[in-house]
C-alpha cells in the first residue's frame, strides 16, 4: 500500500494547504511554541511559490520557463517545510491533535496497536515420500464452511514445531526434544538413511513476531521411509 504523503501533489491543493498551515502557525505561534525562527525562514520561500503559481495558473499563458520556475520554487519550499512539520507540528507536544488536524496534519499514532498472541492452533499434514524425506505442511483450522487457508493467519510469524524420534508416542509437548520453526509450507526434512523406519512425533504452534506461543495442536506423527 502506497504510504499517504501529507503534501498534497496538486499545485493548488498543496497553495492551500500551505496558506492554511502556515497562517494557523503564525496566529498561535507562542500558544502553540512554534520555533519563530523556523517559521520566519519559510517566509520568503512561500512567497517565492506564491509568485511563481500565480504566473503559471494558466498553462496556456506561462511559458515552458515559467513552469520550470514554478517547479524549482516548489522544490525548494518543501525542503523546508517538510522537516518543518515533523518537527513543529507532528513531534510537538504542545499542540493538541484538533491542533495538528486543523493545519491539514493527520497526527501520528503514539502507541502501536499490539499484535495479540495466536489464538488457534495449525492444523498439521504431514509427509514422508521417501529417501529419508519427510515433510510438514501447515494450515488454519476450517472455517463455519468447513474450507480451510495454508497461509498463516493474519499476526503470525512462523509455525513452530517440536518432535521427537522414537518407538513410543510423547504425551505432551515438553518431551519432544527437537524444534523447528517455518514461515513457508512445506518444512522439510532429509533424514540419513540409517534412520528408515523409526518414527517421527510431534506438535506445532503459531508464533507472533514477538515470539509468543499459541495453543498447540494434536500430535502428528509418520514412519522415515
Amino acid at each position: 500500500m502506497k504510504k499517504h504523503d501529507v503534501i498534497p501533489s496538486n499545485d493548488l491543493k498543496f497553495d492551500t494547504f500551505q496558506s492554511n498551515l502556515i497562517s494557523l502557525c503564525t496566529a498561535n505561534q507562542v500558544a502553540w511554541g512554534i520555533t519563530l525562527v523556523l517559521l520566519t525562514a519559510l517566509t520568503p520561500l512561500q512567497a517565492a511559490w506564491t509568485a511563481a503559481l500565480i504566473v503559471c495558473k494558466e498553462r496556456k499563458n506561462s511559458t515552458q520557463a515559467q513552469r520550470t520556475a514554478k517547479n524549482a520554487a516548489r522544490k525548494a519550499f518543501e525542503a523546508k517545510l517538510r522537516p518543518f512539520i515533523q518537527s513543529q507540528i507532528q513531534q510537538n507536544t504542545t499542540m493538541t491533535d484538533a491542533n495538528k488536524q486543523q493545519c491539514g496534519v493527520n497526527p501520528h499514532k503514539a502507541i502501536k496497536t499490539p499484535v495479540p498472541a495466536p489464538a488457534d492452533a495449525p492444523v498439521i499434514m504431514i509427509k514422508a515420500p521417501g529417501n529419508g524425506v519427510v515433510e510438514l505442511f501447515y494450515k488454519q483450522p476450517p472455517r463455519a464452511d468447513g474450507s480451510s487457508s495454508r497461509g498463516k493467519p493474519s499476526g503470525v510469524a512462523n509455525c513452530k514445531y517440536v518432535y521427537m524420534i522414537g518407538a513410543t508416542a510423547p504425551t505432551k509437548v515438553e518431551q519432544c526434544n527437537l524444534c523447528a520453526y517455518s514461515s513457508k509450507n512445506p518444512l522439510q526434512f532429509t533424514f540419513d538413511p540409517s534412520m528408515k523406519g523409526q518414527h517421527i512425533w510431534g506438535f506445532a504452534c503459531w508464533v507472533n513476531g514477538k515470539n509468543q506461543e499459541g495453543p498447540w495442536s494434536d500430535s502428528f506423527d509418520t514412519t522415515i521411509n
